[in-house]
């Protein structure tokens, strides 16, 4: 079942610029699709049920927890997705990846109808031992697939499609909810009909083409994790990669992300009526929609260098997501003071606005900051690397939904778990500078032409000598970048 080094990595010797003729199933675009319309069925379908806070139930610790359980264990399944690929190929991985969703679905179902607590547990053990797959696999191939100067556009391709089940789950959740202006957990038949699209996830994971029949439009093969090294070799190159500071530093912004969900889903089951959830799970998504291709399109405009577009990008995202974690603290401590916890619903107008806009606000933002990280990570790691890099990160984003989740499920009190949040914010600030740096300085030394070439060992080398010059850059740097901007 492993993929030969030599077919996977190949490369058309080509390199004049010649557009070549793609069958529209092997393209890379089509790939996007394929990705996109399985993270549809599974994780877009689970991202529906975080939305509405604490997975639909009326527990926020019994969902919180659950969540953190599965994360917890993707923490580890993350990092075996590198060399489960060489060993299998992205088809049967991202098929593996599909088969724990719909358990946990199904979990939740049985504790809302029958109040059964070890059918959640169950369940988010095996989402979190079919996810880590998923994720690693999903994020391989979408950084790795596309032509480089189309990449932006097809990774929101594949977000924007992974939103639409948030979009249809916000829509089901709505509809069968509209009538709960209550605090509570949402109606059984909703789970009912997650399972089932969640159910279809392995026949579309069939549909997405292995690196050797990938056409793309340069001709070239994409480049990505072979069985070369064996599955613990690839584990421990996977591994040693925590040994760049450059790894570091992406994982502090990969961790920033996914921090705020545990905080917004305690949030929305507190003091949020059960529709007034399921309409921030459909708003978020549909905003998420218009946003997120509108990020590719401009991260591709090539009229425009890749400092400025990452400088921009950067500066837009990182301001937004402060203003949402400020407003977001105000509010927690308004609420915390009182002796009597307030319930909002839409209803009450300005008031139920007021306290709802934060939530929106930062799950967007975070969202779209999420987007471009792996429009960075495909600047960032080269050739075969870049496999073994989306599986570090993801397992960095699954150590932070585990803490997240976890606190929230523990007995602390909200606004220390919103204050916490901020911290981490301010934290990322320095990590974000250093990411646009980085990958300016490499667009402007020609590695990232080293990258998309066999020429990976130079670029590679050049590489280990600058990460460790970049981390110097410091405020002198920084002013000069924006001079430049």
């Amino acid at each position: 079942m492993g993929l030969p080094a030599a077919t996977v990595a190949e490369l058309d010797s080509s390199t004049d610029g010649t557009v070549y003729k793609t069958h529209w199933f092997r393209s890379s675009y089509f790939q996007a699709f394929v990705l996109g319309l399985a993270s549809f069925c599974c994780p877009g379908i689970w991202g529906a049920m975080a939305n509405l806070g604490a997975g639909g139930l009326q527990s926020a610790s019994t969902g919180n927890a659950a969540t953190a359980v599965t994360f917890a264990l993707m923490v580890f399944t993350c990092l075996l997705g590198s060399p489960l690929l060489g060993k299998f190929g992205p088809r049967i991985c991202l098929i593996l990846g599909t088969y724990g969703y719909a358990p946990y679905a199904a979990g939740l179902y049985c504790n809302s109808k029958f109040g059964t607590q070890w059918g959640v547990i169950f369940g988010a053990a095996c989402c979190g031992l079919s996810a880590g797959i998923f994720w690693a696999t999903e994020g391989t191939c979408i950084a790795t697939y596309p032509e480089p100067e189309r990449r932006g556009r097809a990774i929101a391709l594949w977000f924007s499609i992974n939103q639409l089940g948030s979009v249809l789950g916000g829509a089901v959740n709505l509809a069968l909810n509209v009538k709960l202006n209550k605090i509570g957990g949402i109606s059984v038949n909703t789970y009912a009909v997650f399972i089932a699209i969640q159910c279809l996830g392995p026949g579309v994971a069939l549909l997405l083409s292995n690196p050797s029949q990938v056409q793309r439009k340069d001709g070239r093969k994409p480049l990505i994790t072979t069985n070369k090294l064996g599955f613990f070799g690839e584990l421990k190159a996977t591994v040693s990669l925590w040994k760049r500071p450059t790894n570091w530093i992406l994982g502090v912004l990969f961790f920033m992300t996914q921090w705020g969900s545990g905080s917004t889903g305690y949030y929305l089951a507190t003091y949020f009526t059960v529709r007034s959830r399921a309409l921030s799970s459909l708003c978020t998504a549909l905003l998420s929609q218009s946003l997120i291709y509108a990020l590719g399109a401009w991260s591709d405009n090539t009229r425009f260098s890749v400092r400025f577009r990452a400088t921009t990008t950067a500066a837009v995202l990182m301001v937004g997501l402060g203003y949402s974690w400020i407003h977001f603290l105000v509010n927690q401590y308004d609420y915390s003071r009182r002796e009597v916890a307030p319930v909002f619903d839409w209803s009450q107008g300005g008031i139920w606005f007021g306290a709802w806009f934060p939530v929106v606000a930062q799950s967007l933002f975070s969202q779209l900051l999420y987007n471009w990280l792996y429009w960075v990570v495909a600047f960032l790691a080269t050739g075969e690397e870049q496999g073994r890099q989306v599986a570090t990160m993801r397992s960095v984003e699954s150590l932070s939904s585990t803490l997240t989740y976890g606190v929230s499920a523990a007995a602390i009190p909200h606004i220390n778990l919103v204050g916490a949040s901020l911290a981490i914010y301010i934290s990322g600030i320095p990590a974000v500078i250093f990411a646009v740096l980085h990958v300016s300085r490499r667009e402007e030394h020609g590695l990232n032409v080293l990258a998309a070439t066999e020429e990976t060992e130079q670029a590679e080398a050049i590489e280990e000598k600058g990460s460790v010059a970049s981390l110097g850059f410091g405020l002198r740097e920084g002013v000069q970048v924006a001079k430049r901007c």
